[in-house]
């Protein structure tokens, strides 16, 4: 068995457990939990029925990921795969999906601190007030769709970046296919090289107990670069800005002082 197929049976797999696993969760947080769980049930339903949605949304689209060169594709090779007009939004959502449920995440960790540290803001998520704590997971939702949906859209330029790969690997025609990429440049390298690695390392190493030490402190020294680099980066890409800064003359300024002089000659 290749290691696609083994994919697609793990997708499959995974979405039959998740509405069979939810539903039975669902049930016993309707009529089996005690008055223990408090509004943390309402975050556990909310969760649970958007895990049903969530699966049903991937299954449906069923994606296919990849990547080639300083570019990353995310492809469907579901049912309307050959639909752009409903593929690709459904994509949109599917990555929409992936967003909200790591704020939905964050607020069962924030719920819990709440309920440890500070039970006397439990009021967050007491009444209509949890509509409001909710609302911020509904609005990541809607703005990561809408992001993917319009900055990750179909182009000329990524059909042929992924017109090989897609026929080879799937026996698609990418320019029929519904899918998602984004294209990477240097504008895109030095955030991730500056901020988001940096970052990352001085979250995430802490917890498998990788001790950095006060070498952890050189993570201020890169957030601090990215304000100054960002902006030099802009003017040396953009052609006029670099030439102006480096005094480079434009082309067309000689140009046209070539032609003022022969208007003044003819005059002559």
């Amino acid at each position: 068995m290749d290691a696609d197929k083994l994919i697609e049976y793990i997708q499959y797999g995974g979405f039959v457990s998740s509405q069979l696993i939810n539903a039975l969760l669902l049930y016993l947080l309707c009529f089996q939990a005690s008055n223990n769980f408090g509004r943390y049930r309402i975050l556990m339903i909310v969760f649970s029925i958007f895990a049903m949605i969530y699966s049903l949304i991937e299954v449906v689209t069923f994606p296919v990921m990849m990547c080639k060169g300083r570019s990353l594709c995310v492809c469907s090779n579901g049912p309307f795969t050959l639909y752009r007009s409903i593929g690709v939004p459904l994509l949109s959502i599917y990555c929409g999906s992936f967003g909200m449920c790591i704020s939905l995440l964050a607020l069962h960790f924030f719920y819990r601190y709440i309920a440890i540290c500070k039970p006397e803001k439990l009021y967050y998520f007491e009444g209509k007030q949890i509509i409001s704590t909710l609302s911020p997971c509904f609005i990541i939702f809607v703005i990561w769709s809408l992001l993917v949906y319009f900055f990750m859209d179909v182009t000329e330029e990524k059909e042929r970046i992924y017109h090989n790969i897609l026929l080879k690997n799937y026996d698609l025609d990418s320019h029929k296919v519904s899918f998602i990429s984004m294209l990477y440049k240097v504008l895109t390298l030095l955030p991730l090289i500056t901020m988001y690695l940096p970052a990352s390392c001085f979250i995430v190493l802490p917890i498998f107990g990788i001790e950095l030490g006060v070498g952890a402190n050189k993570t201020g020294a890169f957030l601090g670069m990215y304000p100054a680099l960002d902006p030099l980066i802009a003017i040396l890409l953009i052609k006029d800005f670099r030439n102006h800064v480096l005094g480079r003359k434009k082309a067309f300024g000689r140009v046209s002082t070539a032609a003022g002089g022969n208007k003044e000659k003819s005059a002559a």
